[in-house]
């Protein structure tokens, strides 16, 4: 497994938790203009026994909120949204945000395998209404282990479809995809 070197807006993360499974984090959001430095990782649902793939990614569903921040989408993002989440509209969707400061990052990186980097939605950490700190693995460990459902619960935080947060176009097959496929 090759060390992580840096994290980037969009790169989707696995790490084997202590169950055995692989778990599936994104990035979205990075600080590194001033310190402390951080990242904003957002949870996916993914729980496997082999390292996810990108299919893996575009079939599941991470935890969020629909809500009106402010933070507007585009208008032809907004009708992907909204088409496959017609249940939140006129509201946006938004991320639950796991912080994690480089700092702490760079100590347990080598957990982490980049999946892929992918093409996801700006503003999601801002149209999200909720986020922890995550900076040491055994909190992200037992909160994907043991907590994740029911904490995801109590903080009014549902499942939305991961692709719905993808800048693709989930109707057609893109060469974009063709190329990760």
């Amino acid at each position: 497994m090759n060390k992580l070197k840096d994290i980037n807006f969009g790169d989707f993360l696995s790490f084997k938790a202590s169950d055995g499974f692989y778990r599936v984090l994104f990035c979205s959001s990075v600080q590194k203009s001033r310190s402390p430095y951080y990242f904003n990782f957002s949870a996916t649902t993914i729980k496997a026994k082999e390292k996810p793939t990108i299919n893996d990614i575009r079939n599941s569903k991470y935890y969020g909120k629909g809500n009106r921040n402010g933070y507007k989408f585009e208008n032809n993002e907004l009708e992907k949204i909204w088409d496959l989440h017609p249940e939140i509209k006129p509201n946006y969707l938004g991320t639950y945000e796991l912080l994690i400061t480089r700092k702490n990052f760079m100590s347990f990186r080598d957990k982490f395998e980049l999946i892929s980097n992918l093409p996801i939605l700006k503003n999601l950490n801002k149209n999200g209404n909720g986020g922890m700190n995550a900076s040491e693995l055994n909190i992200l460990d037992n909160f994907f282990v043991n907590r994740i459902e029911k904490f995801m619960t109590e903080q009014n935080q549902e499942e939305y479809l991961t692709e719905a947060i993808l800048k693709l176009d989930y109707k057609k097959e893109s060469t974009y995809w063709q190329q990760w496929l």
